[in-house]
């Protein structure tokens, strides 16, 4: 009975503790220079405009008005704490801290973007890059084609992508429209 009367006290000293911390680091926020809190911001505005990016890629429009009011309210006030800023260090600190994050987006944005990628697309890429392999080794000899055990892997492809095949009329198209993209530099 006495161990369940400790743990209401318990749990509020728990909560106590947690509320505490929150404002530790508002604390450590406010004690910041100014040059660190300017890349503080950079860093902040960078990954705003990277998660937008991501978003367009993911065709995400329920999370789009959201970040673009986000990012709405912090260019405005980032431009009335640093918009008429002379110091080349704050400005040059911001730019700085801005560019290092928005490097590492483009890799972002390019595993979004093949995460993304169709299954069709990624077959017709394989198969583009295979049929250029065969051709470039039919022009040095004829028979080398034959020897790169490729019946099989279109085979499938067509049982898959074919008039008749088994994927959807989509992937059909992509499959199609990459393939061709994909083999138009070796022809």
């Amino acid at each position: 009975m006495k161990n369940l009367l400790k743990l209401p006290v318990l749990l509020l000293a728990v909560m106590l503790v947690a509320s505490c911390g929150d404002s530790k680091k508002e604390k450590e926020e406010e004690k910041l220079s100014p040059v660190e809190q300017a890349a503080a911001d950079g860093k902040k505005l960078a990954k705003l405009e990277c998660d937008l990016e991501i978003v367009y890629v993911e065709d995400d429009f329920d999370k789009l008005d959201k970040l673009e009011e986000q990012l709405k309210t912090m260019k405005e006030e980032i431009e009335k704490k640093w918009g008429d800023e002379k110091d080349d260090k704050i400005r040059d600190a911001f730019q700085e801290a801005y560019d290092n994050v928005w490097e590492n987006c483009g890799e972002k944005i390019a595993e979004v973007r093949e995460s993304l990628r169709s299954e069709a697309s990624k077959d017709a890429e394989k198969a583009a890059k295979l049929f250029c392999e065969m051709m470039a080794a039919m022009k040095d000899d004829p028979d080398a084609a034959n020897n790169m055990q490729s019946d099989e892997f279109f085979k499938s492809l067509d049982e898959k992508y074919g008039a008749n095949g088994s994927a959807s009329d989509e992937d059909k198209a992509d499959f199609q429209k990459e393939f061709q993209a994909g083999v138009q530099d070796c022809i």
